[in-house]
């Protein structure tokens, strides 16, 4: 079913929610940066219906009475939603089975889909707002009080079912102590590979491009445009919006574009695919929770809240990132960009090496914070790539995960 516009009228006639009417009733007082997201809302009368109305054109069937995840009622109104993330921003998250399982992310995704939802999101005062609340619950991430959830039970991050029967001979970690040995739960999101945890394929030959991201492949685009329509159906990359307008944008036109996702559970660090040196470093602050147009009630009955509804290629173009240029050793590679994009949640990108540095296949260039995450390889098209057989079924088929630093790609000499 589609969502008629004559709804947008109705929160014209909808009484204001009288200030803090919610926050009376708590037993934390609410944060100030929930309070300043609250007064924006509610002084700006276009944006006070833009989120009225992104609830109200979610439609009331049976199908939406519930959050994407089955478990909750779905959040009907902003004062609830404003509620709800107070309550967020000093609970740890919990581990589970949900495609959905990130709880900002699980409150917003029904309303993300709406029209009034896709114009929202995408506003930038509204992302202000959305990025100082979630700084403020990295802030708690990031202390000891956040790793009650990092337990062996069964919303535990410790259980075989979260990482796998060897965490630590994979990770490191000690059983032995309290908490593993991590001193918070974003110490365990970004945790550390063991030293040979991960063998560099083919680490001196120059020609082999290794995973950047342990990560499934999830498309490969030859004959990229400079600037295209990215938010039509089919998503195509835009390299002038990707690449935040850098004027290197233009030798990457009709190239090769590889990318990869991560889902909550894999490894967050981000590696480099080459040997070569850090040409720049630019973070780019940007969308949390916009989507594909495509993808919303007004373009298709049904929003997949799992497959193609997490809008992957759209948001290399829209969200918080942080994109690299590396100028490979192998000059059949050259200048390449390395993007990684951070998606809901607290998807912080922070870089650890700066321009000038020296990288080899397999040294650390950075880590994504908590949150859903996904990273591209940019090549020109002067750069002769072909991927492996088991990139390319991945792409096809969803899966499985390729490791990090596996050999994804070969370059062949332009020389012959």
């Amino acid at each position: 079913m589609r969502v008629h516009l004559k709804l947008v009228a109705l929160a014209l006639i909808i009484p204001a929610f009288a200030n803090a009417a919610w926050i009376e009733k708590r037993q934390n007082p609410p944060h100030p940066a929930i309070v300043e997201f609250q007064d924006f809302i509610e002084s700006n009368p276009e944006i006070r219906t833009g989120f009225t109305n992104m609830f109200l054109q979610i439609p009331n069937t049976t199908e939406y009475k519930y959050d994407p995840t089955g478990l909750q009622l779905q959040v009907r109104d902003y004062p609830t939603m404003l509620s709800r993330m107070n309550d967020i921003l000093t609970t740890a998250p919990k581990f589970g089975d949900s495609a959905i399982p990130f709880p900002i992310h699980t409150i917003v995704f029904w309303p993300m889909c709406t029209e009034a939802g896709l114009t929202m999101f995408r506003n930038d005062k509204v992302n202000e707002h959305l990025r100082n609340i979630l700084k403020t619950w990295a802030t708690f991430l990031s202390t000891g009080d956040s790793r009650s959830t990092l337990n062996n039970g069964t919303y535990g991050w410790l259980s075989e079912k979260a990482v796998g029967p060897n965490l630590c001979d994979m990770f490191v970690c000690d059983p032995k102590q309290e908490y593993y040995g991590f001193k918070s739960w974003d110490d365990f999101f970004t945790r550390e590979l063991r030293p040979h945890a991960r063998p560099i394929d083919a680490p001196t030959d120059t020609s082999v491009v290794v995973q950047g991201c342990e990560s499934t492949p999830f498309r490969i685009r030859r004959g990229v445009k400079e600037s295209d329509t990215f938010w039509v159906k089919g998503e195509p990359y835009s390299l002038r919006d990707m690449l935040h307008n850098d004027p290197r944008a233009s030798q990457f036109a009709n190239g090769t574009i590889y990318q990869g996702w991560l889902a909550g559970r894999n490894y967050h660090r981000w590696h480099s695919p080459v040997n070569g040196t850090i040409v720049s470093v630019e973070s780019v602050d940007g969308t949390y929770y916009a989507i594909s147009p495509t993808l919303g009630f007004n373009a298709t009955e049904h929003p997949d809240p799992v497959g193609d509804g997490i809008s992957q290629a759209f948001m290399t173009n829209v969200a918080t990132r942080t994109i690299f240029f590396i100028e490979a050793d192998n000059k059949d590679i050259g200048l390449m960009a390395y993007v990684t994009v951070g998606m809901v949640e607290v998807s912080s990108c922070t870089p650890t090496v700066k321009a000038g540095d020296r990288v080899n296949k397999g040294d650390q260039l950075g880590m994504f914070h908590y949150g859903g995450s996904s990273y591209v390889m940019v090549f020109r098209p002067e750069t002769q790539i072909e991927f492996t057989k088991e990139v390319e079924d991945a792409v096809n088929s969803g899966g499985p995960v390729v490791p990090l630093n596996r050999k994804i790609g070969v370059v062949t000499s332009t020389n012959g």
